[in-house]
């Protein structure tokens, strides 16, 4: 559901106000000039979780439900409100549903903030017909072209290719600094630490990071407590452990919706910036 600005017509998008709370001037839920943003202080990582949230598109794709979920998309929403990032690395664009929480934070700061979105019509790990991949590329270009119509006070640039190869390059080519990489592309050790190696020399001193489908128990972050903590990264872990296989397959017959697995880390001295 979409709310028009009559003055401007502009469409807005439908922002949740959380229960027995007004809402704030310009729909904001949180807090945008809260001065301190630090992932291991517990007031403000349960900040997170409070406050106005942010009602995606429906996911439409009909060979895979990899979309992004409301719960989390709202804690990204926050977190763009509250750190004001610049510049957004997004990596596994797929419908657009993650991009479209980012540009709704990101226009709503009103700080010209750019988001760059990769991805390919393919994936490393899956073999589909390559009708689905059409399919997917249809229903993400619509996605994006609402985007840009709906949050006109950002911009999205989505650039097609495999960040294995092109990322690295794009980023020295454009000379850009980011503020947030959200990392929602490949879930598997050797893809995540490809697009990171490519990301981290980028970092601005602000930088925060938040891998997606992850947590502690998977590999990457054990690597990255051992090789990024000591050069001053902060990091933290949400959502349960992965269940096992025929747990996994219970929760979907019966409909139970646990906590998706992320892990976020934060430059130290991130906030001062």
């Amino acid at each position: 559901m979409l709310n028009v600005n009559r003055r401007t017509a502009v469409l807005q998008p439908t922002v949740r106000c959380p229960r027995g709370r007004a809402r704030r001037r310009g729909g904001i839920g949180v807090d945008s000039t809260q001065p301190t943003i630090d992932i291991a202080n517990q007031r403000f990582w349960r900040s997170l979780d409070r406050g106005e949230g942010i009602e995606l598109p429906p996911a439409r794709w009909s060979f895979r439900k990899w979309g992004s979920r409301g719960r989390d998309a709202s804690r990204m929403y926050r977190l763009v409100r509250l750190l004001r990032p610049r510049i957004i690395i997004e990596t596994g664009t797929f419908e657009a549903q993650g991009t479209y929480a980012l540009a709704a934070a990101a226009s709503a700061n009103l700080n010209n903030a750019r988001i760059f979105t990769f991805d390919y019509d393919g994936d490393p790990t899956t073999t589909l017909p390559d009708e689905a991949w059409s399919e997917l590329k249809s229903i993400r270009e619509s996605t994006l072209d609402r985007i840009r119509k709906q949050f006109p006070h950002c911009t999205v640039e989505f650039i097609e290719g495999d960040t294995r190869q092109i990322l690295a390059p794009f980023l020295a080519e454009r000379g850009l600094t980011w503020d947030l990489f959200f990392q929602d592309s490949m879930h598997f050790f050797d893809g995540i630490l490809a697009e990171w190696t490519a990301m981290r020399a980028h970092a601005s001193k602000k930088a925060m990071v938040l891998f997606d489908d992850i947590n502690e128990e998977h590999p990457f972050p054990q690597w990255f407590k051992d090789h990024e903590a000591p050069n001053g990264w902060v990091t933290r872990s949400t959502g349960p452990p992965r269940l096992p296989r025929a747990l996994r397959y219970l929760s979907r017959v019966m409909h139970i919706n646990f906590r998706k697995r992320q892990f976020f880390c934060q430059r130290a001295g991130g906030s001062d910036a």
